[in-house]
């Protein structure tokens, strides 16, 4: 788990679909964020069925955004 820098989190407030509540876009709350085995390791902790099922979707998430990057990567060096 980490903090998110400053520049981070003004990228993030511009996303209308990455932030829910006004609280996040509080500038004295630089929110945390996890990287994909933090997510994991968290939900392993918690261990709830809910925690458990919220821990496959990060994975998928993370599995999806590496094959978006492998896709695009490919792109750019076909050009």
């Amino acid at each position: 788990m980490f903090r998110l820098t400053p520049a981070e989190v003004e990228a993030l407030n511009r996303s209308q679909f990455a932030t829910g509540s006004q609280r996040h876009r509080d500038p004295r709350f630089q929110p945390y964020a996890f990287t994909e085995h933090g997510a994991i390791q968290a939900a392993n902790v918690l261990s709830s069925e809910r925690a458990v099922e919220m821990g496959v979707h990060v994975v998928r998430a993370f599995v999806r955004l590496r094959e978006m990057i492998a896709r695009h990567r490919t792109r750019a060096q076909a050009r």
